[in-house]
Parts: structure tokens; sequence; C-alpha cells
């Protein structure tokens, strides 16, 4: 039996351990046409990232709008994103007692849920939504009870409304760390070193708690690197840097360090990188997921155009022949594509809302990145 001639279904225990030890993806080295095409990916998808991250700072934290105003009237409602995020620390002041009484609410609700749960562990749907019904009004009473009691207490860090001068940086710092730790994560989830994707099935669980824990878990060298920066300056004052008798070399290096600007780079790009032992296994999920749709596209359109097989590949789509179907992507997306023309391994179903989340993810960030462009090439972020 020729290898045209297998069929394309899940193959048993010796079929599949053949495959498993024919997982031969070559590696993308760096210094290759496939590693600098590799390269010029990572700086686009990087900046599509930072215009996205521009995009949505600037929705949601420097628009202004008012709604429905009248004639001769004030508006009856203006939404001021941009005050609230200017003057954040001061309104956290302000409402730290509200957020205390709702975390409280929250944590009451969990612990309800999680101890009526066990009670009725193997109840009926209807006990179910109950025992949730009632762990939702235990918590809302507690966030109410603490607000009450919380009603005259409130910090003072600040004496004034004023934005605290420390803010006015921080405020920018934090975009940029976050724009650079996620930029970071994208560019890695997509050149995913990709393992045997019928050993690796995540649920759904595994895909909710990833991302959230990766990035948690990158707050650590975020905050690590924070405080060594803290102290670069001092170290440059106290001899930790080029000496002077360097020249212009010394001024414009020792320049750059004292600015500051770069630190927030390297926290996002470290903080980014240690997100990915967090988030690899999806990664390289998703990966396969996209990969399998593109190969599927060309087994329907080479299967058409020689008859509409079914179940099987005639022999003549094989070895180069496939390579001549073009695959758009990233070198390492080829790479998986190909590997799947060629083993035909049988990729496990995902969830059709997972499917269907990542598709309408991938249609709205266009816009975004389109608007971030602009905003930061040509509209009010870009410098003039």
């Amino acid at each position: 039996m020729s290898t045209a001639d297998i069929p394309l279904g899940r193959p048993g225990k010796e079929s599949r351990k053949a495959r498993k030890s024919s997982l031969d993806i070559p590696r993308i080295k760096l210094l290759s046409w496939l590693g600098l095409e590799s390269i010029v990916w990572g700086v686009v998808i990087g900046h599509i990232v930072k215009w996205i991250g521009n995009a949505l700072y600037y929705i949601f934290w420097q628009s202004q709008a008012s709604f429905g105003s009248a004639v001769g009237k004030k508006p009856v409602y203006t939404w001021n994103a941009k005050d609230f995020y200017d003057r954040f620390p001061v309104h956290l002041q302000n409402g730290l007692r509200w957020v205390v009484a709702v975390a409280i609410g929250i944590a009451v609700f969990a612990l309800v849920l999680y101890i009526m749960r066990k009670l009725l562990q193997g109840g009926n749907a209807l006990v179910q939504l109950l025992s949730g019904f009632a762990a939702m009004c235990a918590g809302a009473t507690a966030g109410l009870a603490a607000s009450v009691g919380l009603s005259s207490w409130r910090v003072h860090w600040f004496a004034t409304q004023a934005t605290p001068i420390w803010w006015f940086t921080w405020r920018h710092d934090i975009r940029d760390v976050g724009i650079s730790m996620f930029a970071t994560i994208v560019v890695l989830f997509m050149f995913q070193k990709p393992k045997y994707p019928m050993d690796d099935e995540p649920p759904a669980a595994v895909y909710a708690r990833s991302i959230p824990l990766g990035v948690g878990v990158a707050l650590i060298p975020i905050a690590a690197i924070g405080v060594l920066a803290w102290q670069i300056p001092w170290l440059v004052r106290h001899g930790w840097a080029v000496p002077a008798s360097y020249g212009a070399l010394a001024s414009e290096v020792n320049g750059f360090i004292m600015a500051g600007t770069w630190i927030t780079i390297v926290m996002g790009v470290v903080g980014g990188i240690v997100a990915k032992l967090f988030i690899s296994r999806v990664a390289d999920d998703l990966q396969w997921e996209v990969s399998k749709r593109s190969a599927a596209k060309i087994f329907r359109r080479r299967n058409s155009e020689r008859g509409g097989l079914a179940g099987k590949l005639d022999s003549a789509f094989s070895g180069t022949v496939l390579r001549t179907d073009r695959v758009i992507g990233t070198p390492a997306h080829r790479l998986r594509v190909h590997w799947i023309l060629d083993n035909r391994p049988e990729l496990p179903e995902r969830n059709l809302w997972l499917t269907r989340v990542l598709t309408g993810t991938a249609v709205a960030v266009l816009p975004l990145a389109a608007f971030g462009a602009y905003l930061t090439l040509v509209g009010p972020a870009a410098v003039h």
C-alpha cells in the first residue's frame, strides 16, 4: 500500500507512532532566509500590536464625549475617561472604600458558591441555579454591608485633587510596558516551537487561565526590573558609566542610559518571555488549528480539481506538487502547513465557539491597528 492510499482517518497505534517520529519540522535558524524573514515578521507584528495598544489606549483613556445634549442645556451625560485615567491615583483614593466593599462582596460570593456546590454536588440543574442565586445574594449583601460600614472611611494619600507629579510619567510607562509585553507574547505565540499535535489537546479551562496566569507571573520580573531601573541614575552618577575619556560615545551612551526610555521596553520584553512559559501549550494548539484550516483549503481545492476524491489524497497531490500551493503567513506557519500536507494527521476538532472567537478577534484587530497607525503616524499622537 502506498502512502497516498492511506485513508484520512484517525491512525492506529502503529501508524501514530510512525507519524509521531516523522514530526521533522525543521528548526528555523536565525542566520538563514527564513530566519531573516521571521525577524521581519516579528517587527511587523510588534508594530501592529503597538498600534492596537495605542488605539485602545486612546479610545478608553483619552477620549471625551457628551450624550443627550439639548439646545441651551448642559449634556445629560459626559464620558470623560481622560480625567479618570489622568487622575487615577486621586480617584482611587476617593473610591477605595467602594473598591474594598466590592472585593468583599465578590469574595463572599465565591466562597458561598464553592461551599454550596460541594454540598449539592450531583444535584439537578434547578438546584445548581438556586445555589448560584443564593451565593449571588450573599455576596451582594456582604458588599452592601461593607459599604455601609466603610461609608466614613477614607485614606489620605494626597492633600489635593490634583494629579501627582509622578503619575505624569507612570501612566505612559504603564502603557509602554503593556504594549511591549503583549507584542512579545504575540510574536512568541506565533513562532511557538511545534510539538506533535495529537498529543496535546488542552481543555477549555487551560485556555481560560493561561493568558491571565502568564500576564500575572510576568508582573514579577517587570517589578524587579522596575526596582533596579530606579537605581540606574544613581549608578551612572557614581561611576557605573562609560568613562568620559571616550568623548562623544560616552556622552551619547550615558545620556541614553540616564534618559531611561529603553527601560519600559526591556521590562515588557522580559515579562513577555516569562509569560511564554505559561502560554506555550495554548500557543502550539492554536497554531495547529490555524495551520489545519489552511491545509484543509488546499485539500478541498485539489480534491475538487481532481474529481472530488472523498477520504483519500490522490498520489499526484503528494510530494513536491503540494509545494506549489502558496501558503500565506509566517515561516513557522508555512512549515506547519506543509507538515500537515505531507503527514495528513487526524487533528482534533476544536470547539466551534473557540474558532468563532478567534476569527472575530482577527477581524476586529484590523481596524484597530489601522486606527492606531493613524494616531501614531499622522494623528494626535504623532510627533509633529
